[in-house]
């Protein structure tokens, strides 16, 4: 487990350090921060789920939402016809 997360760190710090260097050539800021922010939420959540922590599933708040709304259009429309 401790490889593997240090094994990604590694790749990470190689990857960041290309595309920072490019991005700052270009003063490019706002792309900068776009870049550093998604590569620290998407590099925690890996090291999280490497680590055994459970992260929740985006689709069971989706399934929760829709799943009422889509019993009633059902209800409706077996009731109607």
């Amino acid at each position: 487990m401790i490889i593997k997360v240090f094994l990604f760190l590694m790749i990470i710090g190689v990857v960041s350090y290309f595309e920072l260097k490019r991005l700052r050539e270009n003063n490019m800021k706002k792309e900068i921060i776009l870049f550093l922010s998604l590569l620290l939420f998407s590099s925690t959540l890996f090291i999280l789920e490497r680590m055994g922590v459970a992260i929740i599933n985006p689709l069971d708040g989706l399934k929760f939402t829709f799943e009422p709304v889509g019993k009633a259009i059902e209800a409706i429309l077996i009731g109607g016809g």
